[in-house]
């Protein structure tokens, strides 16, 4: 069995700070009485690590 990689789509919220940005990144989740598929969104923080060449 192979594993592959899941990409993840995300939006960037704010790039305010120097080196880390705070990104959105939304899911679909199905709704356990109705079945409707719910949106639902988690911020996370990350590093931003700049290399020159």
């Amino acid at each position: 069995m192979q594993n592959k990689a899941k990409i993840i789509t995300a939006k960037v919220l704010k790039t305010s700070m120097d080196k880390s940005a705070v990104v959105s990144v939304e899911r679909l989740v199905k709704h356990p009485v109705n079945g409707k598929f719910i949106k639902r969104s988690t911020n996370i923080m990350f590093m931003m690590r700049i290399t020159s060449v």
